[in-house]
């Protein structure tokens, strides 16, 4: 048996081969080995093959006859463009709000004015009141919101380049998040869609 890690942003491909002396063997320990990863890292794997991360979230709201809707700020658009990318997504994607100023987040998604001033457009609190705007304005059964620093500019010691704060939630429960990516532009916004896809694919997992 071989392991290969292939990389990409966001995502590890695991690469397994096998040197049997049949086809059948090969099978038979590649099905396997991939059990046992299974079992050791669920939460981690999402698919095999050339499965996409847009692609299972689409079955799970699918199969759970559920909607979802995105509010971008450093994105712009990216992670609406992910799911769209999926042949039937017109089936549980109801459309995107992308607001890149803090007038907009307020007008369209109702976040307050007082926590854009008081928190800053990234940082939790804000990215968890556009979940809640984007619920109602998007008429949908979950929302993600992503606001960060996509850089090279505009960074400070607080909320430095690649500091980007997802939520993901629906009307019971909205879970929200900081992570600290690189100094890469496009790196980031492409990051910063696939964490948000993954963490709506674990809500619906949990909540399945």
């Amino acid at each position: 048996m071989k392991l290969a890690h292939v990389p990409s942003p966001g995502i590890v491909k695991l690469r397994i081969s096998s040197f049997g002396k049949t086809d059948k063997e090969n099978r038979v320990a590649v099905e396997s080995y991939v059990k046992e990863l299974r079992e050791l890292v669920p939460e981690y794997i999402f698919g095999e093959n050339k499965d996409e991360l847009a692609q299972i979230v689409g079955e799970l709201l699918i199969e759970q006859k559920k909607t979802v809707g995105v509010c971008e700020s450093c994105t712009g658009g990216y992670l609406s463009h992910l799911l769209t990318s999926i042949s039937g997504s017109s089936s549980y994607y109801n459309g995107s709000v992308v607001c890149y100023t803090n007038h907009l987040k307020n007008k369209l998604l109702n976040v307050s004015k007082d926590t854009l001033a008081g928190k800053g457009a990234v940082s939790e609190e804000v990215v968890v009141e556009m979940v809640r705007g984007g619920l109602d304005t998007l008429e949908v059964d979950y929302a993600i919101a992503i606001s960060g620093v996509a850089g090279p500019n505009g960074g400070t010691d607080l909320k430095p380049v690649g500091m980007v704060c997802i939520a993901v939630g629906n009307r019971a429960e909205i879970k929200s998040f900081t992570f600290q990516f690189g100094n890469d532009r496009s790196r980031n916004i492409s990051m910063s869609a696939i964490y948000a896809l993954n963490e709506l694919r674990k809500m619906l997992i949990s909540t399945n």
